[in-house]
């Protein structure tokens, strides 16, 4: 696993490093601003993504690994400020499913009578805001051309 993250990180050094340079003056200097401001509605984006949630509870050595998947959702909304730094408000869940011991609201039907054990099915909503910080572009200055950037959020 380590040596496939070095391979990985190396890999993608050779990619950082092989991009063209034109956010550079004629000193070759990075060039980081001014920025022209913009409207209100001006880059906004929306980010839609698919997968799967598990639930790690303390009851899961009853059923099978796969018998924990659960269909997942995650929608967010976002404006960047300046080509470093940006907003977004999202949502990520749908449902979960595990096994629980005792009747609760989430039981659905009875696994295993003799250790009392049931399939549980709950929703799963998780609303959040994050600050988000472009340091591709903070370092080396926005290039429109670039194609990977590593943007870290808070």
């Amino acid at each position: 696993m380590k040596r496939l993250l070095i391979l990985f990180l190396t890999l993608a050094s050779m990619g950082a490093m092989a991009q063209e340079n034109r956010n550079r003056d004629e000193q070759n200097r990075v060039v980081r601003g001014p920025y022209e401001t913009n409207r209100f509605f001006d880059n906004i984006f929306i980010g839609v993504a698919g997968g799967v949630n598990i639930y790690h509870g303390e009851n899961d050595s009853y059923g099978k690994f796969g018998r924990r998947l659960a269909p997942a959702l995650d929608l967010n909304v976002g404006k960047w400020f300046t080509p470093s730094v940006g907003a977004r408000i999202g949502y990520s869940g749908i449902k979960a499913k595990g096994w629980t011991s005792g009747e609760t609201i989430y039981a659905k039907e009875l696994f295993d009578k003799q250790a009392d054990i049931y399939n549980e099915k709950f929703g799963v909503s998780y609303l959040h805001a994050d600050f988000m910080w472009n340091f591709s572009n903070a370092v080396s200055g926005y290039k429109e051309t670039r194609t990977w950037n590593f943007v870290q959020f808070a």
